[in-house]
């Protein structure tokens, strides 16, 4: 018996491999591809440009992908966070920690989000990013909470960033769904 299921699981994996090898008769050569007309090729318009579709947001306003709203309410600076009794936080050498307060609405009908802390980035007007320090939010005492936030409910609290001492021309960066980094919002600080 055994015999038999092995040559029966042989012949199905061997008729599986010879149909996913077999092409659907759509293909195009490299001849036919380089020769497409470029009428045919969809141009961006401008209001399809990136540069003229990509909004920046100042503190204050919020933004949305239709899911998700954020908003950056506010923002400060210190070296140290010590909010929390038995928590302290110091910023290191040439560092401190820019502390942002942020509302995020989950306005979807029916899908409970979480919004994980690899979402938010401080970007450098040099290309440097700064990732959320998760051991300084923690250390606020207001610090957001954004594990399953239900459809129709907001949190409001606070994130922090170590970035570096007398840091000019930040901007933040909140990536709606973590697997598509090209959906993301940019706020001016």
């Amino acid at each position: 018996m055994k015999k038999y299921s092995f040559l029966i699981l042989f012949v199905l994996l061997a008729s599986m491999l010879c149909i996913g090898c077999t092409g659907s008769g759509n293909e195009k050569s490299l001849d036919q591809v380089q020769n497409t007309s470029t009428s045919s090729i969809n141009k961006a318009t401008p209001s399809q440009n990136s540069e003229s579709s990509f909004k920046i947001y100042n503190i204050g306003k919020t933004a949305t992908d239709g899911l998700t709203k954020i908003t950056v309410n506010g923002e400060r600076y210190t070296n140290s966070i010590n909010e929390i009794p038995d928590e302290v936080v110091e910023a290191g050498n040439e560092s401190q920690f820019l502390i942002l307060n942020i509302t995020l609405e989950n306005i979807s009908p029916n899908r409970t989000r979480t919004y994980a802390i690899m979402q938010y980035k401080i970007l450098s007007p040099d290309g440097s990013t700064y990732e959320c320090d998760y051991d300084a939010s923690e250390a606020l005492s207001k610090a957001i909470d954004v594990a399953h936030v239900t459809p129709g409910n907001m949190r409001r609290g606070e994130l922090a960033f170590a970035v570096p001492n007398n840091s000019t021309g930040l901007q933040f960066e909140f990536i709606y769904d973590p697997l598509n980094s090209a959906d993301a919002v940019v706020f001016n600080l």
